[in-house]
């Protein structure tokens, strides 16, 4: 409670720094399974796979990426990841929807390189910004309610948008507002 209650501006701002990389990961991983299949007539199992090949192909493009974020900077690897989602996300659901299985695993791969990129570089900019006192618990806090609750809603609130709408390409407009706000926090609080 103290962390929440004398931190509350670094808690925030490192929940603007959460929000795509866990948005963006539940719609790959969590969302993309369901919607293809609901939508698409994609087979599950096909689609479960692609996307366990994808994890493993995340597990180790990770170090890398982060090694590169220690060289140029996290900022720098999070700003271009960021950018490229608000600019490529909406794109990426109008080519899921041409329901090519080609098409449909050349966008998971893109969207799992931006992923990483993410999760490269949001750890290190949450141990600058986040106290020293409380910055382990801080860490876990932010990162663990920001996965649950704005992660964990993605594929159910994204399933609910398309059959309310009816519109298959709102989860790319969801990943793209999400895009922006997490691209807002990077630039007007973070420094490097």
């Amino acid at each position: 409670v103290e962390i929440l209650t004398a931190h509350k501006k670094e808690i925030l701002i490192a929940s603007g720094l959460v929000l795509l990389h866990s948005t963006s990961f539940y719609m790959l991983f969590f969302l993309l399974p369901i919607y293809l299949n609901k939508y698409y007539d994609m087979q599950t199992g096909n689609v479960i796979m692609s996307g366990a090949l994808l994890l493993v192909f995340r597990i180790l493009l990770i170090p890398f990426i982060g090694l590169w974020a220690d060289r140029i900077g996290g900022k720098k690897i999070l700003g271009a990841a960021t950018l490229i989602f608000l600019v490529t996300a909406y794109p990426c659901f109008c080519l899921i929807s041409r329901n090519n299985i080609i098409i449909v695993n050349i966008c998971m791969i893109f969207m799992a390189i931006l992923t990483s990129m993410n999760a490269a570089a949001v750890p290190g900019l949450l141990m600058e910004i986040l106290p020293v006192k409380t910055r382990y618990a801080s860490f876990a806090i932010v990162f663990n309610v920001c996965f649950a609750i704005l992660g964990g809603i993605v594929p159910s609130f994204s399933i609910f948008l398309v059959d309310y709408y009816e519109n298959k390409l709102l989860p790319g407009v969801y990943l793209t507002l999400c895009s922006f706000l997490t691209l807002m926090v990077l630039q007007v609080f973070i420094k490097e």
